[in-house]
């Protein structure tokens, strides 16, 4: 079934409350990048707040996003009562980073949210923060991505800083939370063209450990993880691209099927769980 909601941008950012009933996108409001949410139901849109990358909680209760005049800080609002908690990862991001040019926002299945900047956009000064176009950003240096945990409680938000392995320190990245399961994501490496691993890397305190948990087909771009990541949505093929989706079991991607192709009345721009 198809389900037009309202014609709003989603430049980043894009999520879908695990319970299905709210659609949150990203869009420019004159010079600002603000978060919109839109009632699946209704497609009534309210306005949430300015920043990028919304992520809901696993139990649809609390948005996290990226915000702050850099867009290095964390946002977390309670979708209920509207409360907002903040704290600042400019120090753990590191110098010059920022959460916006692809940056990642995602929950993980434990109360914690995992923050990885974007790529540097080159020559924007100390900041980084304005969005640049795809011939203007640079991959972060050689090590491993840099990334940050932060634990979300009743009383406080705490963050500390992981090391995600080396192999992770090139190319655009789709990362998901892993919500069977606690401190763990998955990750995968978008823009190439040879058969790419998914890993499944799970927080051990300040380190991290990783396990390859399917392979993509070759020329497989992927776009985003089921909540339980049991399930991954990929594009395949050019003008216009086919939506496909394949369950992750047993050190395999199984099960694949085509979900979407007709782009007569719209391009595919992102797709959320």
């Amino acid at each position: 079934m198809l389900k037009v909601l309202a014609p709003v941008g989603t430049g980043n950012g894009f999520a879908l409350s695990p319970d299905g009933k709210e659609v949150f996108v990203v869009g420019l409001v004159r010079t600002a990048i603000e978060i919109r949410q839109i009632s699946a139901a209704s497609g009534a849109i309210t306005e949430v707040a300015r920043g990028a990358y919304p992520a809901v909680s696993p139990d649809s209760g609390d948005l996290a996003y990226a915000t702050g005049a850099q867009f290095t800080e964390l946002a977390i609002r309670n979708l209920r009562t509207g409360s907002t908690r903040v704290i600042n990862l400019a120090l753990l991001l590191g110098k010059g980073a920022t959460l916006l040019n692809l940056g990642t926002v995602t929950w993980l299945g434990d109360g914690q949210v995992l923050a990885v900047p974007g790529f540097e956009a080159v020559g924007s000064g100390s900041s980084g923060a304005r969005p640049r176009s795809p011939g203007t950003r640079r991959a972060p240096a050689a090590g491993g991505l840099r990334a940050v945990v932060v634990t979300v409680t009743p009383r406080r938000l705490t963050a500390r800083r992981i090391a995600v392995p080396r192999r992770w320190s090139r190319y655009a990245t789709v990362i998901s939370g892993d919500a069977s399961g606690p401190g763990s994501f998955l990750i995968a490496r978008t823009g190439v063209n040879s058969p790419e691993p998914v890993d499944l890397i799970t927080l051990h305190g300040s380190g991290v450990t990783a396990r390859q948990v399917a392979t993509l087909p070759r020329g497989a771009l992927p776009v985003a993880f089921a909540p339980d990541g049991d399930r991954v949505l990929y594009l395949v093929g050019h003008a216009p691209p086919a939506l496909w989706v394949g369950t992750i079991k047993d050190g395999k991607l199984t099960a694949t099927h085509r979900l979407f192709t007709d782009g007569r009345q719209f391009g595919l721009d992102a797709a959320a769980w």
